[in-house]
């Protein structure tokens, strides 16, 4: 096995042959984490790793590679491995160098994206110290990730302005842009300004899926009415126009708003999904199955009368839809 004292100093071959991904001694390294997790990187082997390698998501992937490789007593799979490595890197760099440093920027980053119970305040302070650093490339995704943090938190003017914000970085980037417009769509469902909310989410949702976007936190909501206004808003940030969990979402707003406006979207959206679906009776079937578990009658009865009408049996069919 790779020499481990060298390694935890930071002698310059066995930092090569880590950024190099040599699996002999990511293994070593790993196992001395599992066996002894308060293990510390010195601040010779962080200058050493970054002076090789100044991108950590390429460094953790040279160690992802390697550890996919290893035959250890101490671990059964490269992901056990990397909760061990993952931390450890991230602390060594945040100990070593200064909050705007790039690396400390980017795991900072990952760590919060990574968190159910990270909060708009870190998220925050995240985005001012990336405003201190000039073109930094993850402002836009720092601000995606304030917005969902806001969002949690029901924090709707946040929720808009680091979004908005976002879109405007994002014109390179269709799907990042996607999520951003998505967040502002919700939000503004959320406040119940329904016209704004759809004519962003008409385009947002029917552009490029966006990327998953790290650990979430649900938040409660105090009635039927929010409830449902909230889980429609949590939707629409993965959905497209036709998917059944969205229009069951648009008719449990449409019930427990009580609005007419609504109902007629709900209708049309219905009739778009059996219209453009693949299999309109499984999809009626996730809608009205959905729907009955929430008591949403008269979305019930609409999509069995459109099943009617156009001849499907959404009884005979089964999808693995849940929720």
């Amino acid at each position: 096995m790779a020499n481990l004292d060298a390694i935890l100093s930071g002698a310059p071959e066995a930092m090569d042959a880590l950024v190099g991904g040599d699996t002999d001694h990511w293994q070593t390294l790993a196992e001395q984490l599992l066996e002894h997790p308060d293990t510390a990187a010195a601040s010779a082997v962080v200058e050493g790793l970054l002076e090789r390698e100044p991108d950590v998501a390429r460094l953790l992937h040279s160690a992802q590679s390697a550890l996919a490789s290893a035959r250890s007593d101490l671990f059964t799979t490269t992901i056990s491995a990397l909760r061990a490595v993952r931390p450890w890197l991230a602390d060594g760099i945040a100990d070593a160098l200064p909050p705007t440093h790039p690396a400390s920027l980017e795991v900072r980053y990952q760590s919060e994206l990574s968190s159910a119970d990270g909060g708009s305040a870190a998220a925050y302070t995240l985005v001012a110290d990336i405003r201190r650093v000039p073109a930094q490339p993850r402002l836009a995704d720092a601000l995606i990730l304030l917005a969902r943090r806001a969002h949690e938190e029901g924090d709707w003017d946040q929720t808009i302005a680091a979004a908005a914000e976002a879109d405007e970085l994002s014109s390179a980037d269709p799907r990042r842009a996607s999520m951003a417009r998505r967040l502002r769509g919700a939000a503004l469902l959320s406040l119940e300004r329904f016209d704004d909310a759809f004519a962003i989410l008409a385009t947002a949702m029917t552009s490029t899926r966006p990327p998953l976007a790290g650990a979430s936190r649900l938040r409660a909501t105090p009635g039927p009415r929010e409830s449902a206004i909230d889980e429609a808003a949590t939707v629409s940030l993965w959905a497209s126009p036709t998917t059944p969990e969205w229009i069951r979402a648009l008719g449990g707003m449409a019930e427990h708003c009580a609005d007419e406006h609504l109902w007629k979207r709900f209708s049309a959206a219905l009739v778009a999904m059996v219209d453009h679906s693949d299999n309109p009776a499984s999809d009626l079937e996730v809608v009205i199955r959905q729907a009955g578990q929430r008591d949403l009658t008269r979305t019930v009865q609409a999509a069995r009368a459109l099943a009617d009408a156009r001849g499907l049996d959404p009884d005979s069919e089964w999808n693995p839809h849940f929720g």
